[in-house]
């Protein structure tokens, strides 16, 4: 996946675009990502969701000619480090770490699906042929 190194011999078990929510901000660039590793948020700088649709068409565009397509910026917790997932409402998903930051995303994915999916992931029963394709 463009925007993540996987580490060596790292597995994606599955990706999917989501809305992050940093310090108050959304950020429509984002995807989160779960390895056989860790799971990552991966976040563009560019705060889109403040800006107007035809300025954020023309962002988007000249992003692209100048071949900034991949995110900027990514958070991760080790699965090691994984805590609890909460539920914020209204599509919010909080990833705690046991100790440190998380992350909070908006994700189309009901609750209860990321509860399970991160259940399997934390306890190493989802692996990539049972991981959803996204």
């Amino acid at each position: 996946m463009p925007g993540l190194a996987l580490e060596d011999g790292e597995v994606q078990l599955l990706a999917e675009l989501a809305e992050s929510i940093v310090g108050g901000n959304r950020r429509a660039e984002s995807r989160i990502v779960l390895t056989d590793r860790r799971v990552v948020l991966l976040t563009s700088a560019d705060d889109y969701t403040r800006i107007r649709p035809f300025r954020f068409g023309l962002i988007r565009f000249v992003r692209m000619i100048l071949g900034k397509t991949d995110p900027d910026a990514t958070r991760e917790i080790r699965r090691a480090h994984f805590g609890e997932l909460v539920d914020g409402g209204g599509g919010r998903v909080a990833f705690r770490a046991k100790v440190g930051d998380g992350f909070v995303i908006r994700s189309v994915t009901p609750f209860e699906t990321w509860q399970q999916r991160m259940r399997d992931w934390a306890s190493e029963a989802l692996v990539a042929e049972s991981a959803p394709a996204n």
